[in-house]
């Protein structure tokens, strides 16, 4: 919603001045509304997560923070088995996670590796700038 420029000549007459509710578009201080614009993140570097047979299977460095937000929602409504795998089909996208799940010689001990790997670059997004956890968590 944009700035009202021109005042109905009612309301301009008027003894008290108009005031302008437009918010300001920058905040003072750091404070105030945050503007967030689509498309505006840069593309960060891969990872290697895994290689099966000689394939690398690569995730984001650094995964978006909604993701570590969807990860979080996911474990707290459907639990952290449903969490992990979605978490791994959006890291890994569908031709990664379908090679990961059609393995039949995962390990436990491989696939606990995985996720380890996995969620810690996920949660590492929701860290500060101060290395706190904005999760509240200490992983």
């Amino acid at each position: 919603m944009g700035a009202i420029t021109e005042w109905p000549a009612d309301v301009a007459d008027s003894p008290v001045a108009p005031v302008n509710l437009t918010p300001a578009l920058e905040p003072v201080n750091g404070d105030g509304p945050v503007r967030l614009v689509t498309g505006s993140a840069p593309p960060a570097p891969n990872v290697e997560l895994f290689s099966l047979d000689g394939v690398s299977y690569t995730i984001p460095a650094k995964p978006r923070v909604n993701l570590a937000l969807r990860y979080l929602w996911h474990s707290k409504q459907y639990g952290d088995d449903r969490a992990a795998a979605e978490l791994l089909e959006s890291l890994l996208g569908a031709e990664g996670f379908e090679a990961l799940m059609n393995y039949d010689d995962l390990t436990g001990d491989q696939f606990e590796a995985i996720m380890r790997v996995a969620t810690r670059y996920t949660l590492g997004a929701l860290e500060d700038t101060t290395g706190k956890s904005g999760s509240g968590s200490n992983r």
